[in-house]
């Protein structure tokens, strides 16, 4: 009887020391919480990197209502954390989170009302359970998930978690490897370690609609390329009038696009009283083209103009020639936008013809375009000219 009594006493001695224990907070850097790995307050600016080790302590769960109502935008969960609570980020201003491959179970309305919120990046667990209303009153999301979760039983889950179709579904590879393949643009391919699938490393599907772009034309990779990153479209659905000119409207907004794209991201929506007007004001914004420069905007673009436009907008400028002046027969230094064809040529943007001539007054053509957007896009397609 005395060693039962005892070792009740005993347990209830631990069982009172954990919850002791438990309920000790610390606040250390940005984040309140417990020693038993609840993060329970935050404190810190928009964007929200939760470590699984913090100050020696290691970090499971996210508390309910932890980071509820918080002006944060963005949030990212570093592998080894379980679980995330009740309302956790409720009403918080998040646009994007990212959820370890660790993550056990997400709580009843875990980023209810988060109505900012765009972009859910799932990196694995195809166990991950889901509570009542985890996204309840959000607008449209983009899932990115995991390829180990690319089942029916996880979507289901994912569909209830949302409770509409205001969604869409991406599968990701995260965990890839390099591969001796290349794909048609030259770049390394990658092979998922979770699934065996071997992709490119350029997201959009390797296919062009064109009936006028033939797989043994010099310009299809490009065409393909270029069309494959929206940079460039089409006349029609179906034409892509590779021999045809393009105007320098047309050439403003590849170039308005391209930095945009190497930067923001974001597309320049069209306004004004002419369709080209934004791109314009932003190349002269963004400084592509200079103040004291101007284009007859409708007319079609020479190559020494889209010379200048493409040299100029490219925000990541990256060198693989060494070409001087003199080797350019066609161009001299008192040619219009001769030093902007140069730069073409270091880049390895530009190769000109069987003597290197340019042609800068000639008119472009779309394919031709569509190389010189690809090259300056796509590292891969550049190409190294000869020494000497």
């Amino acid at each position: 009887m005395l060693k039962r009594f005892m070792a009740i006493v005993l347990t209830l001695c631990i069982f009172s020391c954990g919850l002791a224990l438990a309920d000790e907070d610390y606040i250390e850097s940005e984040f309140e919480y417990t020693a038993d790995g609840n993060v329970v307050k935050y404190y810190g600016g928009e964007y929200v990197y939760v470590p699984s080790v913090l100050y020696g302590t290691t970090l499971l769960r996210i508390a309910d209502n932890a980071f509820m109502d918080l002006g944060i935008t963005g949030v990212s969960i570093e592998e080894g954390l379980v679980e995330i609570g009740k309302e956790a980020f409720s009403g918080s201003n998040i646009t994007n989170i990212s959820i370890p491959s660790t993550m056990e179970n997400i709580k009843d309305g875990a980023f209810a009302y988060c109505a900012e919120l765009k972009d859910v990046f799932i990196f694995g667990n195809k166990g991950m359970q889901f509570g009542e209303n985890v996204f309840a009153g959000t607008g449209k999301i983009t899932f990115y998930i995991a390829c180990e979760c690319d089942n029916g039983a996880f979507w289901e889950r994912l569909k209830i978690a949302k409770g509409d179709d205001n969604y869409e579904i991406e599968v990701i590879h995260p965990n890839m490897s390099a591969t001796d393949e290349t794909d048609l643009f030259g770049a390394t391919m990658g092979k998922c370690d979770d699934c065996g699938i071997t992709i490119s490393q350029y997201d959009f599907d390797i296919y062009e609609p064109f009936n006028d772009v033939s797989e043994d034309s010099w310009y299809y990779k490009y065409v393909v390329f270029a069309y494959g990153m929206g940079i460039v479209n089409g006349k029609s659905e179906t034409v892509f009038d590779p021999e045809g000119t393009m105007t320098c409207a047309e050439a403003a907004k590849i170039a308005a696009s391209i930095r945009a794209s190497q930067t923001t991201g974001e597309q320049i929506v069209p306004m004004g009283a002419k369709w080209y007007d934004a791109y314009v004001d932003y190349c002269y914004e963004m400084g592509i083209i200079e103040d004291y420069i101007t284009f007859d905007w409708e007319k079609p673009i020479t190559r020494g103009e889209m010379a200048y436009l493409f040299s100029r907008c490219d925000f990541y400028p990256y060198y693989i020639n060494e070409v001087p002046l003199t080797d350019i027969p066609d161009v001299y230094d008192t040619t219009p936008y001769a030093y902007e064809i140069l730069d073409l040529y270091d880049k390895g943007v530009a190769t000109g013809d069987v003597d290197f001539s340019f042609h800068p007054d000639a008119n472009v053509k779309r394919s031709e375009a569509a190389a010189f957007i690809s090259r300056i896009i796509g590292y891969e397609m550049r190409i190294e000219l000869p020494k000497g």
